[in-house]
């Protein structure tokens, strides 16, 4: 198996869990007179489980938890299933637009058991988080009960499915806001759009890439154009770091170069690191177009404050 790293924001959303569902076994298990006992999963079909996890883990283990809301005397298997539509149901619900978690990235427990005069019990799923990185970083999947031996062979109606979300982090990604300035030697009427609201997003433990939350809503560096709202065609920027934060390169993603002859070129003139203890970034770089202008035809100087998390 590889090495497990578990860091501080995994272990935590599982004490979040974990104590949620002790408060749901306590509560079922003395507020059942007058009711059917029935089995369900540990946590309420209104919630979720939400894991934010670091870029550098390779595997993550969480608990899937099943109780009774009253003790049997003999042993109680519960059928558990992949759900997809919960994915769905999710995403209308939040308003987040969650893909289903690759099938080949997770392996979860078919059937959990709750052990004899006990009132829960539990499975392990495992994320191969190296391997979710070569689809992307976030996804979520759902699991439901689909059948219950032994005790009453009831379902909780209201515990009866869970969503699973998974978010993979490295420390660049969130929200920020970018100042600086810009100069396109070929176009004078092209000037920068700062202040500007982007996202970083992981794409790996050392990558980030530049996310346009203003104009465009996908990986392109904004413009203004004679003052509006504009973009880079085939310009998308990938910061890549070094362990200590330096920024190594900056590469087009759509090529380099582009179909349209763009590519990104790190200037070492610049700062060109990530300060941890602040989270702010300065970068300068250019975007080169050799068939417009050479050396270079726009120059950025860059600095990232950062707001938050991104969502």
């Amino acid at each position: 198996m590889q090495n497990k790293i578990y860091k501080t924001s995994i272990i935590i959303s599982l004490l979040i869990f974990l104590a949620g569902c002790k408060k749901d076994i306590d509560v079922l298990a003395t507020a059942q007179n007058g009711s059917t006992p029935a089995t369900g999963f540990g946590i309420s079909n209104l919630d979720a489980m939400v894991l934010s996890i670091d870029a550098s883990t390779t595997e993550v283990d969480t608990a899937l938890l099943v109780f009774n809301n009253a003790k049997y005397g003999a042993e109680t298997k519960v059928t558990i299933v992949v759900d997809t539509s919960l994915v769905n149901s999710y995403n209308n619900a939040k308003g987040s637009s969650f893909d289903y978690m690759p099938a080949d990235v997770f392996t979860f427990p078919a059937t959990v058991s709750i052990p004899a005069n006990s009132l829960q019990g539990s499975g392990k799923v495992a994320i191969n988080i190296s391997k979710l990185l070569t689809y992307g970083t976030s996804f979520a999947t759902g699991f439901t009960i689909t059948a219950v031996s032994g005790g009453s062979g009831q379902i909780l109606t209201m515990h009866n499915h869970v969503t699973l979300v998974v978010q993979v982090k490295n420390q660049y990604d969130g929200e920020y806001t970018v100042t600086g300035s810009m100069v396109d030697y070929a176009n004078g009427t092209l000037t920068g759009p700062y202040p500007w609201d982007v996202y970083l997003i992981t794409k790996s433990a050392t990558q980030a890439q530049l996310f346009d939350n203003d104009y465009t809503g996908g990986i392109y560096h904004k413009i203004l154009s004679n003052g509006a709202d504009s973009y880079y065609g085939a310009f998308g920027l990938q910061f890549n770091f070094d362990v200590n934060g330096n920024v190594t390169s900056v590469v087009n993603v759509y090529g380099q170069p582009s179909s349209n002859g763009r590519s990104a070129t790190l200037d070492p003139s610049g700062i060109n690191k990530f300060d941890p203890a602040t989270k702010t970034l300065d970068v300068k770089y250019w975007m080169d177009q050799p068939s417009v202008i050479t050396p270079h035809r726009v120059s950025f100087t860059e600095h990232f404050e950062y707001v938050g998390p991104r969502p």
